[in-house]
């Protein structure tokens, strides 16, 4: 699991490296070019990731182009994390996508949809 987890830093914070130390991250590299991150949000995050439950959006974000479940005000529906949509995240709609914004917890994704539900096939292209 502790693999997953790293993998994801990678994607999105460009994190490698990480040195563990009891379960707290202590020491990492961060590629230029990427959104900065503490070592105390990475371990944050990690605590988060294991038990499954909501990660905090202020801690750690899903990777671009990822589908989640997202919490926002009491609400929880499905998005699609997009940096070009005003607050990083996408939902659609009855006219297509629209952003999001003010997204409090996320959740991977841990159930299979029946594929109509799916914003996206496979291939990457939209599922209309």
């Amino acid at each position: 699991m502790i693999k997953d987890y790293e993998a994801h830093l990678l994607a999105v914070y460009g994190v490698t490296e990480i040195l563990w130390k009891n379960q707290e991250a202590t020491i990492f590299r961060n590629l230029p070019n990427f959104p900065k991150i503490t070592a105390e949000q990475i371990t944050a995050g990690w605590v988060q990731w294991q038990k499954g439950t909501w990660l905090d959006a202020k801690v750690i974000l899903p990777a671009e182009g990822e589908e989640v479940l997202v919490h926002r005000s009491g609400q929880v529906f499905q998005a699609t994390k997009a940096q070009a949509y005003m607050g990083g995240f996408k939902e659609r709609n009855c006219w297509g996508w629209q952003g999001t914004g003010y997204i409090d917890f996320w959740m991977k994704r841990n159930f299979r949809l029946p594929s109509e539900l799916y914003y996206t096939k496979p291939s990457g292209e939209p599922n209309v």
